[in-house]
């Protein structure tokens, strides 16, 4: 769908809006059109909006509105601050005052590369398959142990740092071993893992050389998740990203933020009336509208995580060096209240995926990315030749007569 059509659409639903909610009082969940349906939801000031097919049911489509609303909180953070900054950047780059279609064009573009594959996917799977297999497990065959310590090695050594919060390793876009929240396993398989698998399965036909080595992504965890997690690593001893002690004196400051209700994985909303169109039924990713942004004022929305741990004194650690981050969307500096960004590292062989959160100072310190990958790659090397092997006997075995 086309920048044109897409913000006809929006008028057309903000008006109908409008004019639902003044002649009856009640917002507009679902407009029927000859060809498509459009479920709408209005959490606060913002509305979020999913088109579907005539077949599909209602309450699918709005469960899959309400997954992606989760998922653009969870990779892009509160969409106001993002309208700001892509505001500003826009007057910066211009001397002519910037209209409020620019700004929806550049928003919508800047949301395409992080919301796409996740519409996409929804796109290629059925409603069952996902409740049945939300997050892929790999299953290992009993006698061949061995590669699921291995993998849980590789997790204990990223976490013996308190740079890192926490580490997964996935095999084929599935699951080995995690210490990872599933929603967060579940975000990551499906924008990142899902796709990168269906590209190795086709082959050399849609180009190999296409898919990154490693991927760098700021991601937003609610406050009272991130201090579950820095407090599971707070007895673990510090050393600093170059492996040298960390100087005393130094220490990190774990923001609290206060008792918050909010205990959702990724937070908050946006200060524009946002508008996601796309088809939930099968369809090619391309077909897949992106976001666009109307005006409006700010709200939030939360979904849920739980866990506890144990906490204690804050350990040293070093301030972070002064070299350019990595991540090529870049440091987000306005964060709204509840919502911290920190970062996520992929490192990818041919087939097993590690990915480690970590606080945002270490996912802008080239020292620690460096010192991650070196510890990292070996000990994936050695992973991945087994369980090619365990793979290699179990198809032996299927064709064996």
């Amino acid at each position: 769908m086309t920048g044109e059509r897409l913000m006809a659409l929006a008028s057309v639903v903000k008006s109908m809006e409008a004019f639902s909610t003044n002649f009856s009082s009640d917002p507009i969940d679902v407009l029927i059109l000859s060809r498509m349906k459009l479920v709408m939801k209005k959490i606060g000031d913002v509305t979020m909006v999913l088109s579907g097919t005539i077949r599909d049911a209602d309450d699918v489509v709005m469960n899959n509105l309400m997954e992606i609303v989760e998922g653009i909180e969870f990779f892009v953070g509160p969409v106001a601050d993002l309208v700001v900054s892509t505001q500003e950047q826009l007057e910066k780059d211009t001397t002519e005052k910037i209209t409020r279609k620019q700004t929806t064009e550049a928003v919508r573009k800047r949301l395409h590369d992080q919301i796409a594959p996740i519409l996409a996917y929804y796109s290629r799977t059925t409603p069952l398959e996902r409740s049945f297999q939300s997050i892929p497990h790999y299953n290992l065959p009993p006698q061949h142990t061995r590669c699921f310590i291995q993998a849980s090695n590789i997790i204990t050594s990223m976490e013996d740092n308190m740079w890192n919060l926490a580490c997964s390793v996935f095999y084929k876009g599935k699951v080995l071993c995690s210490h990872l929240h599933p929603e967060i396993m579940r975000w990551v398989i499906m924008r990142n893992l899902f796709w990168r698998q269906r590209k190795l399965e086709a082959g050399e036909s849609i180009g190999l050389k296409d898919l990154k080595p490693q991927e760098y992504l700021n991601v937003f965890l609610s406050n009272r998740h991130l201090r579950i997690l820095r407090a599971r690593t707070k007895n673990t001893a510090l050393r600093s990203p170059t492996g040298m002690p960390a100087q005393s004196g130094n220490e990190i400051q774990h923001s609290t933020g206060g008792d918050l209700e909010d205990e959702s994985l990724g937070l908050g909303m946006s200060d524009e009336t946002l508008l996601s169109s796309a088809h939930s039924s099968p369809s090619p990713p391309s077909t897949s509208a992106p976001i666009s942004t109307s005006d409006s004022s700010s709200s939030s929305s939360s979904s849920s995580s739980s866990s506890s741990s144990s906490s204690t004194s804050p350990s040293p650690t070093p301030s972070a060096a002064s070299s350019p981050s990595p991540s090529s969307e870049g440091t987000t500096s306005r964060i709204g209240k509840g919502k911290k960004c920190v970062g996520l590292f992929i490192l990818h062989l041919k087939e097993v995926s590690v990915v480690v959160l970590m606080e945002e100072a270490a996912m802008n310190n080239s020292h620690h990315i460096t010192r991650v990958q070196l510890q990292l790659k070996s000990r994936m090397e050695e992973l991945e030749n087994g369980l090619t092997e365990i793979s290699a006997q179990k198809t032996f075995k299927k064709k064996s007569p």
